[in-house]
């Protein structure tokens, strides 16, 4: 009976610790179709995109989907992700509209995220909101303002406690970017920006890479390899216009098209592009025979998986990306010396199809990497542009390839900054606030000092604003910008720059007469020559002879008895400053020989802890 109670216990902390390491996607999709969207997606372009998202989500994920516009429906029923519920979302994608009245993005948030109150690890949740507009719940703007409040001071609270990644793409100018911005970036989540419908099929596809652990396969030039380990692999191919028919070649030597293909394969179109999905693929190389992208995308089901850190969406530059990998095989990280001996694990950094670079990360024992042989391989990498980066982890073998792919965005600064000056003479005027979402507002300080050479001009503010104004004589002068803050994911940002003020200091005042203080300074140094000029010749003669005489005594005196009495002094204030410097000089090298020390042995310390419990800290990462 004790052994039954303890096997049992044995398998609930085993599922457990499998609902840590591997939580399920919890995706809810809210679609604006609200009436201007018939200028935004006139060719309906949101129902292709959901149909990709809905293709790509793997079976054992809880999805549902929500439309809005003045009023709120659920089009299709938040549930497990099978085939049947696939079915039903592929055909209510088909009812996607453009005739709602206003945009009530409160409510569609609300009704859609009922039950996420508190964390849950079983689950990976993501919120995807797709908009074109603002909060339009009224024709009254103060009911508008009030409703776009309570999204940020009542919801978003509520669902960045329930750890909600919130990803948001605006269909138009017009949204309200602001707004999508800060639901993003205080989640953890993703926001772009589509200048056309035809962008939502790739911007979908980043949603769904940042919403799930996808695994996928290398594409050069749309060759890939397949290993024995892969039970299902899934092809995304993106398509142009006038491109032919997608063709794939198997490692056999046959050739798969749309009508002619083994009856287990699934093979959807759309206008934009195709999936397919093959259950038990052969091992072997195969090849795509279509445009080649950078989007387009092998995804497998294995047992062999790539596991890295979570990595953050937005960077500012100059920020080092730390990253950590390492392969699992059935969920337990491989730790063969043998095995890992013949794996390389690489990071290709892109902004664009022209910039490329391919960096090693290495399981060395040299920093960052914690520990050699341990399995786990590290990269500290700077991302020193800003922009858009799609990075890609590989990890090879003889046998295997994997990769993630993760995009993030690297801003230039924390804070927007504004400074300006009406006119010659006037006030500078200084505005700076933190971009929305960026930092959280109680844990940050901006400040400002600029140095005129006298008492320097500084201000400073607890909170996402200072404004001020400096002084006219402080124009043109250079003025450091310090920020500190906290991201919500807990990391702190430390940020400095230098700016000019615009405009001219004041003209200085033209030279006027002397001031009266440098009169009595001059009368002072000519009174004694004033008073021997009024002499008679032959007084002045004797008073001459009288004074070289007198003052031949008094100098005598004087290095008998006054200078070597101030020369001893000064001697001895030499030796005691002398005394004094040696004494601080002592104390400054046994306080560093404590300190380095002490660093030593906390660094040894930390080495073997972080050694021992990387592999924790690894899956934390992913809750």
């Amino acid at each position: 009976m004790l052994l039954a109670l303890l096997l049992t216990v044995l398998a609930v902390q085993a599922a457990f610790a499998r609902a840590r390491t591997e939580p399920v996607p919890d995706i809810r999709i809210l679609i604006d179709v609200s009436g201007s969207m018939k200028q935004n997606d006139p060719k309906r372009l949101r129902g292709p995109a959901l149909r990709l998202l809905v293709g790509l989500l793997p079976r054992n994920a809880r999805s549902g989907v929500w439309t809005f516009g003045q009023w709120v429906n659920m089009q299709v029923k938040l549930g497990q992700v099978t085939e049947r519920w696939k079915a039903l979302a592929q055909r209510e994608s088909y009812k996607i509209h453009s005739r709602g009245l206003r945009t009530n993005i409160e409510e569609a948030i609300k009704r859609a995220t009922f039950d996420w109150k508190r964390p849950d690890p079983r689950y990976r949740r993501s919120l995807i909101l797709l908009t074109d507009g603002m909060v339009d719940i009224s024709s009254d703007q103060r009911l508008n303002q009030a409703s776009r409040q309570r999204i940020l001071t009542r919801l978003l609270p509520r669902l960045r406690h329930a750890k909600v990644s919130i990803h948001t793409i605006a269909l138009s100018p017009n949204a309200d970017h602001k707004l999508l911005k800060a639901l993003s970036r205080s989640t953890g989540g993703w926001y772009e920006y589509a200048r056309s419908a035809g962008m939502l099929h790739r911007i979908f596809l980043r949603m769904f890479e940042k919403s799930t652990n996808t695994q996928s396969v290398p594409l050069k030039g749309n060759r890939f390899v397949i290993d024995k380990s892969v039970t299902d692999m899934t092809l995304l191919v993106f398509t142009e216009k006038d491109s032919r028919p997608v063709v794939v070649h198997t490692p056999d030597g046959k050739r798969w098209r749309m009508k002619h293909r083994p009856a287990r394969v699934k093979w959807f179109q759309e206008k934009g592009y195709t999936l397919i999905t093959v259950p038990r693929p052969p091992p072997g190389k195969w090849f795509i025979e279509a445009p080649v992208s950078r989007d387009n995308r092998v995804m497998v089901v294995t047992n062999l998986r790539l596991h890295v850190s979570k990595l953050p969406n937005f960077m500012l530059r100059g920020e080092k990306l730390v990253l950590r990998s390492h392969l699992l095989k059935k969920g337990k990280p491989i730790r063969d010396k043998r095995f890992l001996g013949l794996a390389r694990f690489l990071l290709d950094v892109q902004m664009d199809e022209d910039s490329r670079q391919s960096f090693p990360i290495h399981d060395d024992g040299k920093a960052p990497d914690a520990k050699a042989g341990d399995g786990i391989y590290t990269i500290a990498q700077p991302l020193n542009e800003t922009g858009r980066y799609q990075l890609t982890i590989i990890a090879r073998g003889p046998t295997f390839q994997r990769q993630k792919i993760h995009h993030v965005q690297v801003y230039g600064s924390p804070v927007v900054t504004n400074v300006s000056q009406d006119e010659t003479g006037k006030p500078v005027s200084i505005d700076i606030h933190a971009k929305e979402g960026v930092m959280v507002p109680k844990y940050t300080l901006i400040s400002i000092r600029i140095d005129t050479g006298e008492k320097p001009f500084v201000k400073a503010t607890n909170g996402n604003r200072l404004k001020t104004q400096a002084p006219a004589s402080l124009a043109g002068h250079t003025m450091t910008v310090i920020v500190h803050g906290k991201r919500f994911s807990g990391e702190t940002i430390k940020w400095k720059r230098r700016i000019k003020l615009p405009g001219t200091p004041p003209a200085a005042a033209p030279a006027g007469k002397p001031h009266k203080p440098a009169k009595k300074a001059e009368k002072t140094v000519h009174e004694k020559p004033r008073t021997k000029a009024h002499a008679k010749p032959d007084e002045h003669a004797k008073s001459d002879k009288h004074a070289a005489k007198d003052g031949h005594a008094k100098n005598s005196k004087k290095t008998a008895h006054g200078k070597p009495h101030k020369e001893k002094k000064k001697k001895k204030k030499k030796r005691k400053k002398k005394r004094n410097w040696l004494k601080i000089i002592l104390m400054i090298v046994l306080i560093n020989g404590l300190l380095i020390g002490a660093a030593v042995g906390g660094w040894i310390w930390w080495k073997k802890r972080s050694a021992r419990s990387a592999i924790d800290e690894m899956d934390k990462d992913d809750e």
